[in-house]
């Protein structure tokens, strides 16, 4: 997931840490032996319903190639994110209405 997350809390730290790790197809072994972590703190931050130390947090943040960044809430406000593959409807060539115009503008 190349998309910028704006994450407010911990459930939301949770469920990008999560996805991102599914999505590169890293195992939580893999992370926890990487870091000398036990797999329980991998379990618990990807849950929520632990609370990792901040450095643990950025352990596993950069371990799936992101930052850690914090603006302030009037700036979070104004941010615009692209939309997410999810987001976006693929049509495919055969969907669309071509129209053709000659290289002076009419119409063919």
């Amino acid at each position: 997931m190349e998309t910028p997350a704006l994450i407010t809390n911990a459930q939301e730290l949770a469920n990008v840490l999560k996805s991102e790790r599914k999505a590169r197809g890293i195992r939580q072994s893999d992370i926890a032996d990487l870091f000398r972590l036990n797999r329980s703190t991998v379990i618990d931050a990807e849950s929520g319903k632990g609370d990792p130390k901040l450095s643990t947090a950025i352990l596993l943040i950069e371990a799936l190639g992101m930052r850690l960044v914090a603006v302030p809430p009037n700036v979070a406000t104004r941010l615009s994110f692209p939309p997410t593959p999810d987001d976006v409807e693929m049509v495919g060539v055969d969907d669309v209405d071509w129209d053709w115009y000659d290289d002076d503008g009419s119409h063919t």
